[in-house]
């Protein structure tokens, strides 16, 4: 038997798996998401459920566009997105950062709430969308508050059973005036409470800024920052809790949080136990020697504050404290970062702080907070998320120099449950290219990572989305190898199988630790046939635990390849096994290893006798390629005597490689 490799000059032609990662892991160039020539602003993000996420956008083609990408970073609603709303308009006179919002739909979708000026001021409207980018209500969306007046700073939650309960500032009674205002929508876009929503507060003067979190029983708590008292008392912090069906529980305008001296403000908030919350704000009650600095206050299903009246100091340290976000710890507790200029009270060098507090008011990262990064330059616009293991991921912008440039990039970092840093000092660099910049967002992906998106103007000529994958172990992209498929070899007389999988992400030129070898593995009978070293170092499984025994069939070397394919012997016909491949490096106890994926193989061979056992090669051989010269085809034919890998590469005149054209195990022929 003689086998043919056709190939074309100037194309290559290469097995690509739908599950091929897109993940760009270079963090110079990520992953784009939109890069139409309009400017894209404002991305928001929620997980998809499937490892995968949902991106939200303002975006100046009309309003909002969204785009759903996998696990593996593929685009799954076409190039550069679809539009949420089809008018045309602006974002309204007045409008805030990050107009639109968006949360899950509990069933692979979502539901976008932006802020426009259609009607001339700023109205509210909402969209939801499903898993296969299908627009499923009005296709200028549904209106929520199209009042006079401003109606903006609009906040948003599920609320548990397909809808979503929202939040936002309001003018309609006054411009100089603004009111708290909150409205409940259905799956089916149909409005729960009354027409342009409910108040929250209506309370003298302003009421600004509002914060949303779960109450645990389909209803809402919200906080705010409230001028009421602001001539005796400057601005404080008040709180409302609301139900599902639009009634609010507590005092009348609002439960007050803290009417400290001096200003509090910039409010944000988590849910903690029982129906309560933890609210964390910047207050200046001592700003006369401490400048801004960062408190706390827990608050019950009731209403009352649980800890020190007007809360407990999250940091009181000099300098100013700003910019906070807030995640729950999922044990009560909650972790707070923030901006932080001690080190430089003129703000020339900011960097971030963080701090653990439990729902007693114990403080357990020190009296001031510590530090998450203290690099050079700026550090600001902190986000924070749990990381799942008791510990939390931050993201910010960043500005120190890297590659000899001081524009903005996306940094992060792990924490653990102890207070100490996961990853290498001061963070690991998301995106490295310049002017990655406003305020990035980012999601657990709940399966091995984060996924990291943000704004983008490194072309300086318009703003663009870009997004990255980062796991656990700090690799950008998805470093794991991915077993593609399991399948029967047809017309052999049974026993193997053939498995595909897609490379690991450190499978490239460049990378650290560099990919040598790839471990085909089989789930063995007993524990006793185990051969996987201990994970010491960086392994780590996404769904299988090594430990309950896998044997090792074969080593692959790596070369570089999106997509790798062998032939595995089987011990059984038509009884599913079960394999897993590794990625190896220099380092013999680091590995990053799939999940596992099960096949069986047949003996589905044509009984027949041969009398052709001449064309079976006595030796290897590689023959002349024909026709040569040639234009644009040429054939190359190969003989082996017996089973085993074969590599068949290309190579131009001054040695470099340009293709790979075969890359796996052969029979012989």
């Amino acid at each position: 038997m003689k086998t043919k490799v056709l190939f074309t000059a100037g194309l290559i032609f290469i097995f690509c798996s739908e599950l091929q990662s897109q993940w760009n892991s270079d963090p110079h160039l990520t992953t784009p998401i939109c890069t139409d020539t309009l400017d894209q602003r404002y991305p928001q993000m929620i997980s998809d459920g499937n490892g995968g996420a949902i991106i939200a956008w303002w975006d100046d083609r009309t309003t909002v566009y969204a785009q759903r990408i996998d696990a593996y970073g593929n685009a799954l609603w076409g190039t550069d997105g679809i539009p949420i709303c089809t008018v045309q308009t602006g974002m309204g006179v007045g409008t805030a950062e990050s107009p639109q919002k968006i949360i899950s739909d509990g069933a692979g979708g979502a539901i976008i709430v932006w802020t426009d000026g259609r009607y001339g001021n700023a109205d509210i409207f909402a969209q939801h969308v499903d898993p296969n980018g299908n627009i499923l209500w009005d296709s200028i969306g549904v209106p929520i508050c199209t009042l006079n007046g401003y109606q903006y700073d609009v906040k948003l939650i599920s609320d548990s059973v397909g809808g979503a309960i929202m939040v936002w500032r309001d003018d309609r009674s006054d411009v100089t005036k603004s009111d708290i205002y909150a409205q409940r929508i259905a799956g089916d876009g149909s409005i729960y409470w009354m027409e342009d929503g409910v108040p929250v507060s209506v309370a003298n003067d302003l009421q600004l800024s509002p914060e949303i979190t779960e109450d645990g029983n389909g209803g809402a708590i919200i906080t705010w920052t409230d001028y009421r008292d602001y001539a005796t008392k400057g601005e404080d912090i008040y709180v409302q809790r609301i139900d599902s069906s639009g009634v609010v529980q507590w005092t009348s305008n609002g439960a007050l949080v803290c009417n400290a001296d001096g200003n509090q403000e910039y409010s944000v908030i988590c849910k903690s136990l029982d129906g309560s919350s933890i609210i964390a704000w910047t207050d200046q009650r001592y700003s006369s020697y401490s400048g801004v600095d960062i408190y706390a206050q827990r608050i019950n299903s009731s209403g009352t504050p649980q800890w020190t009246t007007d809360g407990i100091g999250m940091c009181t340290s000099s300098g100013t404290q700003n910019s906070l976000d807030i995640v729950s710890d999922n044990s009560g507790g909650a972790f707070i970062v923030w901006e932080d200029s001690r080190v430089s009270p003129t703000y020339d060098d900011r960097d971030i702080y963080a701090q653990f507090v439990n729902a007693s008011g114990t403080k357990y990262w020190g009296f001031y907070g510590i530090p998450v990064c203290t690099a050079d330059d700026y550090q600001f616009k902190p986000q924070v998320i749990s990381d799942g293991e008791g510990g939390m991921f931050v993201v910010w912008e960043d500005r120190r120099p890297v590659d000899n440039e001081n524009n903005d990039k996306v940094f992060m970092q792990r924490i653990n449950n102890q207070g100490l840093p996961a990853w290498q000092e001061n963070g690991i660099a998301v995106c490295k290219a310049n002017w990655a910049y406003p305020s990035p967002q980012f999601i657990n992906d709940g399966m091995d990572g984060v996924i990291v998106v943000w704004e983008d103007y490194r072309t300086r000529e318009n703003d663009d989305i870009y997004a990255q994958h980062i796991d656990k172990n700090t690799f950008p992209g998805k470093p794991y190898p991915e077993i593609i498929s399991v399948t029967d070899v047809a017309d052999d007389n049974g026993g193997r199988v053939r498995l595909s999988w897609s490379a690991s992400a450190v499978d490239a030129e460049g990378m650290s630790p560099q990919i040598n070898s790839y471990g085909i593995w089989r789930k063995a009978d007993t524990v006793s046939n185990l051969q996987v070293p201990e994970n010491t170092f960086n392994g780590f499984l996404p769904g299988d635990n090594l430990q309950t025994g896998y044997e090792i069939l074969a080593t692959i070397p790596a070369i570089q390849a999106s997509d790798y394919t062998t032939v595995i012997n089987t011990i059984h016909d038509d009884v599913d096994e079960t394999f897993l491949v590794t990625a190896h490096a220099e380092n013999p106890n680091f590995y990053l290893a799939s999940s596992s994926m099960s096949g069986y193989s047949s003996n589905n061979s044509v009984v027949a006798v041969s009398t052709d056992l001449k064309e079976l090669p006595q030796h290897s051989e590689l023959f002349q390629n024909y026709p040569n010269p040639f234009s644009l085809v040429t054939h190359i034919e190969f003989r082996i005597a017996e089973f085993g890998y074969v590599s068949l590469k290309v190579y131009d005149v001054l040695g470099r490689e340009t293709a790979t054209l075969v890359n796996e195990e052969k029979p012989p022929g």
